[in-house]
């Protein structure tokens, strides 16, 4: 830490702030690196995954609404329920259209090819209900009930008809035994094929068995007694045998026409309209509400990562705003005390050496350390040549007053000397007044000159004693 001391106080305060504002700063941008990664996260369940889940869900209602309309078409066959399947097919278009908008953001390429298979299933799924609807509530739709209406029906009316005008022709004849019979016959026949039709509708309509066995039964019968009748042939009148010749005609038409419905019916295929909605339609449905249904749980699924690494993260942020507030806190304490103590303990140092010499006893070859390169350096070493120059100045007057002190020491000897030829000469005077006038006015003159040369020698100690105390106090 010594290349401390090589910079200025005003750079260690500076610096102090700046990496106490540099820590503050890094806090700053870790709380915004991670709100923007919570954001994009937050983003990413509110703007993408919970859409694409709704989307998803809105494309599955618009499948459903279709198929819903289309089974009430064919059922009922009202228009309204093509409106309704329309309605179903403009709820699918919006979803594929917002689908396809969230894909770009979508982070799992599964969902991307779900999407695109997705749409190519409902091509062929409108294209299987437009089909549909179109053979729906026509003949066409059910065959055997088409061969039942444009075939064996008009061929049944016209045996009905046929045996019946021989019915009536016959209800005028003679009634002898033999007639009777013959009557019985026709009779039989009539009502065996009525029945033979009636149990061939009820098993178009239904579907069961029981029907078809009872057509056996009641066409095993007819062809008994139309055998019967044809024996008796002979026995008719010329308008009974043309009208038992056009009836036996429309028979061999028809009788091979009852196994025919018998089979379709029994089949598959004997609803087009059905048979395509759970071979063409209901498939395509299946596989679009899989794939759905694997997107919005994948959606789902991302969204609780996505959610879960939210609230990581918010905890992890937690953890580094206290990691780095205690970090800043350190710092700023340790700063603190670093400058503090990197000026307080010279400036101290420096105001006891003061101390010490403001009281008279300080050490003037006292000196501070001049190794720090800055302020408190700086004033370290005007401190040091503020001593020597005081130290200098205490010699200077020291000599001074030492000087002053012998020349007075001189002064005084010089003095005692003249003061004791003066008594001599006095003395000598006294003896010689008369004749030592003159010399006694000359010696009266040295008196005086004695007694201000010792005035100034008592001014010269004095002003040394001053000056020395002086030279203390500094």
């Amino acid at each position: 830490m010594n290349w401390l001391n090589h910079i200025g106080v005003g750079k260690k305060i500076a610096m102090g702030f700046g990496l106490t504002t540099a820590v503050m700063l890094l806090m700053m941008c870790v709380v915004n690196w991670r709100i923007d990664a919570n954001n994009t996260l937050n983003a990413r369940v509110i703007d993408l995954r919970q859409p694409t889940v709704i989307a998803s869900t809105r494309l599955l209602n618009g499948v459903n609404q279709s198929l819903a309309g289309l089974r009430g078409y064919m059922i009922l066959g009202k228009d309204s329920f093509k409106a309704e399947r329309a309605d179903g097919w403009r709820e699918i278009n919006d979803a594929v259209a917002d689908l396809d908008r969230y894909a770009q953001g979508w982070t799992n390429a599964d969902n991307v090819e779900r999407l695109a298979r997705i749409k190519q299933s409902l091509t062929a799924f409108a294209q299987a209900q437009r089909e549909i609807e179109d053979i729906s509530q026509t003949p066409d739709n059910t065959p055997a009930t088409r061969i039942l209406v444009t075939q064996a029906a008009p061929l049944a009316k016209v045996m009905i008809a046929e045996i019946t005008t021989m019915i009536d022709i016959e209800a005028a004849q003679p009634a002898t035994a033999e007639r009777k019979a013959l009557l019985g016959m026709m009779a039989d026949v009539r009502g065996s094929t009525g029945m033979a039709l009636a149990n061939i509708r009820a098993f178009l309509l239904t579907g069961d068995d029981a029907f078809r066995h009872d057509y056996n039964t009641f066409w095993t019968r007819n062809e008994q007694r139309f055998a019967d009748l044809s024996r008796k042939r002979g026995l008719l009148t010329g308008a009974q045998r043309d009208a038992f010749d056009k009836f036996s005609q429309a028979r061999d038409a028809f009788k091979g026409l009852p196994p025919q419905m018998f089979e379709i019916r029994s089949g598959e295929a004997w609803n087009l309209a059905n048979l395509w909605l759970g071979t063409k339609a209901a498939p395509e449905a299946a596989k679009i509400k899989g794939w759905l249904g694997e997107m919005v749980e994948d959606q789902r699924g991302l969204a609780n990562t996505d959610s879960t690494a939210a609230r990581q993260s918010m905890d992890n942020l937690k953890v580094a705003l206290f990691a780095l507030g205690a970090l800043a806190l350190g710092l700023a304490v340790a700063i603190a005390w670093g400058i503090t103590r990197m000026i307080t303990r010279p400036l101290a140092q420096m105001l006891a050496a003061l101390e010490e010499i403001a009281d008279g006893d300080g050490d003037l070859t006292r000196r501070l350390d001049e190794r720090r390169a800055d302020e408190i350096g700086a004033v370290a070493v005007a401190f040091n040549r503020f001593t020597d120059k005081i130290r200098g100045v205490v010699v200077q007057v020291s000599a001074a007053a030492s000087a002053i002190g012998h020349g007075t020491q001189e002064m005084a000897t010089g003095n005692a000397d003249l003061s004791q030829r003066t008594e001599e000469q006095a003395s000598a005077l006294e003896e010689t007044a008369s004749s030592m006038e003159q010399m006694t006015a000359n010696v009266r003159q040295s008196a005086d000159n004695a007694a201000k040369a010792n005035q100034m020698a008592v001014g010269a100690r004095s002003q040394a004693e001053h000056g020395g105390r002086v030279v203390a106090d500094a």
